[in-house]
This record gives C-alpha cells, sequence and structure tokens, in this order.
C-alpha cells in the first residue's frame, strides 16, 4: 500500500477529499472498512482490467458528447490509450510539468516506485532522498504535487 498525502481541493477544482469521503463512506456501509476503494465482492483488490471495463465505457461516452469535443480525440482508441496501469500516474506527471513543478519535485513523489520495484526489500536512494525521509518534507512535496493538478 501506498499513503500519499493530498490537498482537499486541486488547482482544477477536482474535490479530492469530498470523493475520498464518499468512497470511506460507502465502503462502511457495505461492511468493507478495511478493504481496498476499488474491490470486488469479497473484498479483494480488483485488477486493471476489471476497472477498464468500468473506465473504457465512460471514457467512450465522453469521447462521443457533442459538449466536449476536444477532450477525447474522436478516432482516438480509448482502450489502447487509456490504461489503469499507466494513464493516472502519466496524466498527473504531464500536468505538474505544463503546471511548472520541479522535476525534483515530481521524482521526490514518485519515490513509491522504487519500493514496488525493490519488491520488498529497502530500494535505494540517492543522498538527497535518503536524508529527505522526514514526515514533513515528504508531506509538503506530495501536498504541492497534488495542489498543482
Amino acid at each position: 500500500m501506498h499513503v500519499f498525502p493530498l490537498v482537499n481541493v486541486t488547482k482544477s477544482g477536482i474535490r479530492i477529499r469530498v470523493w475520498l469521503v464518499r468512497v470511506a463512506c460507502l465502503l462502511d456501509f457495505e461492511d468493507r472498512s478495511s478493504c481496498p476503494a476499488f474491490c470486488d465482492e469479497a473484498g479483494y483488490q480488483l485488477e486493471s482490467k476489471d476497472v477498464e471495463k468500468v473506465f473504457h465505457p465512460i471514457l467512450h461516452s465522453i469521447q462521443r458528447n457533442v459538449n466536449f469535443p476536444d477532450l477525447i480525440p474522436q478516432g482516438l482508441d480509448v482502450t489502447v490509450h487509456y490504461r489503469c496501469a499507466r494513464s493516472f500516474r502519466r496524466g498527473a506527471e504531464n500536468m505538474a510539468l505544463e503546471e511548472g513543478l520541479e522535476d525534483r519535485v515530481i521524482q521526490f513523489v514518485h519515490r513509491w516506485g522504487k519500493f514496488e520495484r525493490s519488491r520488498g526489500s529497502q530500494p535505494g536512494f540517492n543522498m538527497m532522498e535518503h536524508y529527505a525521509e522526514g514526515a514533513s518534507t515528504l508531506y509538503m512535496q506530495q501536498l504541492s504535487f497534488s495542489a498543482n493538478l
């Protein structure tokens, strides 16, 4: 699991806290408060392909909607270009770059990738990352990242 502090509302107006509270309430109502947010009936984390079965039809609907003609180009195969495994991280990184966030902030926030690649062993950090283990430093970098999206 990854713990990632986020701002309540992003620069683009996404009300993260509202949606997290709604998901938490729903999980609590369904007696799944100790399960991942995206889980099956038994409480096990959904695989990307299962989330995409819900996600892709929504994207197709947006693509066909005349009120959003430039959001998703016509003819673009959303099932190829929008995948849970990469799209969200790539989109966040692109927005952070467009908003002028420093590369060091983006790299610092994405340290979790080093944990995943280390497969249970302690990942190797450069000296800045190693000495920036303090909760306040990490917390402020992550808030800065999410605020600008």
